[in-house]
């Protein structure tokens, strides 16, 4: 267990949401990802993704691919060991290097309370529509896979910011210059200013002309998410009692 500063922060996406822009408002206001911010990142690949945090994640679901037949021989069950074991390695060394990681797999927070760190979580979100578009356009994937993936995936990380602590923020927030309360709730969860979070987000933030409306089938299970979601607007969530005994 460690015990110098034990506080990260988290910050969870889908992907294709705006993960970059908001890590870069969070450094330009003092938060260390571990990645040197240059003012400006390419728009389609993302920027301060941890190599470490990205091998922390990829052994990790690794390890839970071979969980469900780890039974069936101990070859499969001490190679999920090993690979688990290996997702511990690599995340210990980014929360030592680097108190904020951007990761899109909510089980990080998990294997880093086990570690011995404080998770603090922020879901960063956006709506389906102009997700689906913008992860159609990066990767080509289908549309029900895509909208599969993201209400499991959002879904799982309102879990963990109820489980462990801090804020959810859309996308269309971050972007919108009248809207500040995010700010506030992002001051909590992260121990910044909120006042040089929205200082970063007019200097970071460039204007851009409306786009035409896109249409996608409309989904009932991603309607009510995002409800569900926007309900936790502008808000500070506190840790779960369980989540904080040792």
């Amino acid at each position: 267990m460690t015990s110098v500063n034990p506080l990260r922060c988290f910050l969870l996406s889908t992907g294709r949401c705006g993960s970059s822009l908001l890590a870069a408002i969070l450094t330009e206001a003092g938060a260390d990802f571990g990645e040197r911010y240059t003012g400006q990142w390419n728009a389609r690949t993302g920027a301060f993704e941890s190599f470490a945090i990205g091998r922390a994640t990829a052994n990790y679901r690794r390890s839970l691919e071979l969980r469900r037949d780890s039974h069936l021989s101990k070859w499969r069950m001490w190679h999920r060991k090993w690979y688990r074991g290996l997702s511990q390695v690599y995340l210990r060394r980014a929360l030592r290097l680097a108190p904020f990681a951007k990761c899109g797999d909510s089980a990080i927070p998990l294997l880093a309370r086990k570690l011995g760190y404080r998770p603090s979580v922020i879901v960063l979100y956006r709506h389906y529509i102009d997700q689906t578009f913008s992860a159609h356009l990066r990767h080509g994937t289908d549309y029900l896979e895509l909208i599969d993936q993201y209400f499991s995936r959002n879904a799982t990380a309102l879990m963990t910011v109820q489980v462990y602590g801090g804020c959810i923020v859309s996308y269309e927030e971050i972007t919108d210059p009248g809207e500040t309360a995010w700010a506030t709730a992002l001051a909590r969860a992260t121990g910044l200013e909120a006042e040089r979070i929205l200082a970063s987000r007019e200097k970071i933030i460039r204007p851009h002309p409306p786009e035409a409306p896109r249409r996608v089938p409309p989904d009932p299970r991603a309607d009510a998410l995002l409800v569900q979601l926007a309900g936790f607007k502008g808000r500070y969530i506190e840790a779960d009692r369980l989540a904080q005994r040792d």
